[in-house]
């Protein structure tokens, strides 16, 4: 049977949920959505990431993508709260084989109560603004990092991206891609590189004494109650002759911004398989020993994915380390995760 509604003209205004294909649920009702509810570090993913199906009422929504027979949903539903359950419940009436995919440990523990699987899929690192600073030997490379560019007369901007910075960024990101292991733009839990300004997002450039752009971060926002509370680093690219440090510089000017802007937090996304424990739900013993294999397995960080060198450079942050989740009805995940790396673009 065929759920989806087939309008792309307007947006849900009853409590019933409706079903929309890739990109038909109206961009402004996502927005307005995700502005309210959308605090989680994915929230705003899964609104502005092109290609995704959505689920929604009047409420709020969840997105999702199928592959392969399996269908999975991105991070957290974007809801009110006291939707939350109702949501959840009426997507897995209409949907079979349904994953959820690095959500957080609240709806972590509502799937569980649903008699799902639920296995840490990493961390993700979390920096309270107002008690946060750079002080102190732990962080004493991210001041070397600003003091070394600054020598060397590098600057820190926060641009637009103006025609001639969309060429710049274009260029640049292509030969970062070239110096990567999967050589493509990843999609699904890392939303595409899209060259085009879009709401809210910051952007701060490693600009040399010569004008050029050698590295970015960028940063998508978290709301709460229609404000921006804070930001999520989504973007890093660095020319491969720029200073080895760029990423560390521009992260500690971008942070610093915000702090003094009164914002709450910055989170710096999730760290895919570091730190497995699993130990608060009920979960898949050999997921978890196929993900902390992973994690270690030389073969796989040199010719897939630098799983612990991602790692490591969030754990220089010192923030918390809030645990990632995934959710899965079966006890048999070798389809469901193949499908999931196919949905991801890794292979």
């Amino acid at each position: 049977m065929n759920h989806f509604k087939k309008s792309e003209s307007s947006a849900p205004s009853g409590t019933k949920y409706l079903a929309f294909a890739e990109d038909q649920l109206p961009l402004e009702f996502r927005l307005q959505i995700v502005r309210r509810y959308g605090s989680e570090t994915l929230s705003f993913a899964s609104a502005i990431q092109s290609g995704l199906c959505h689920f929604a009422n009047q409420s709020g929504y969840l997105a999702f993508q199928k592959k392969y027979g399996h269908t999975f949903v991105l991070g957290d539903p974007v809801v009110a709260p006291h939707e939350m359950d109702s949501i959840i419940d009426e997507f897995l009436k209409q949907h079979r084989n349904v994953t959820f995919c690095q959500i957080s440990e609240s709806v972590a523990g509502k799937l569980n109560r649903r008699k799902y699987w639920v296995n840490e899929l990493g961390f993700d690192s979390r920096l309270d603004l107002d008690s946060y600073d750079f002080a102190g030997k732990e962080k004493e490379r991210f001041r070397y990092a600003s003091n070394w560019l600054n020598r060397r007369g590098f600057e820190i901007r926060e641009l637009e991206l103006t025609d001639d910075v969309q060429g710049e960024i274009r260029d640049l990101n292509e030969q970062w891609i070239g110096t990567r292991t999967v050589r493509k733009e990843t999609a699904f839990l890392n939303r595409p590189m899209e060259f085009i300004n879009q709401p809210d997002v910051r952007r701060f450039f490693l600009v040399d004494a010569a004008g050029k752009i050698q590295a970015f971060v960028f940063f998508d926002p978290m709301y709460l109650n229609d404000q921006v509370i804070g930001y999520v680093t989504t973007f890093k690219r660095r020319h491969p002759d720029a200073p080895s440090v760029a990423e560390q510089g521009i992260c500690k000017e971008a942070i610093e911004t915000f702090k003094r802007e009164g914002k709450a937090v910055v989170r710096l996304g999730l760290s895919p398989f570091a730190g497995i424990s699993d130990d608060r739900f009920r979960y898949n013993w050999l997921l978890k020993y196929v993900l902390r294999y992973y994690y270690r397995a030389g073969w796989v960080n040199r010719y897939f994915f630098n799983l612990r060198g991602h790692a490591e450079f969030k754990k220089r942050f010192r923030g918390e380390n809030e645990k990632a989740y995934f959710a899965s009805p079966g006890w048999v995940n070798d389809v469901r995760l193949f499908a999931l790396i196919r949905l991801c673009k890794i292979l």
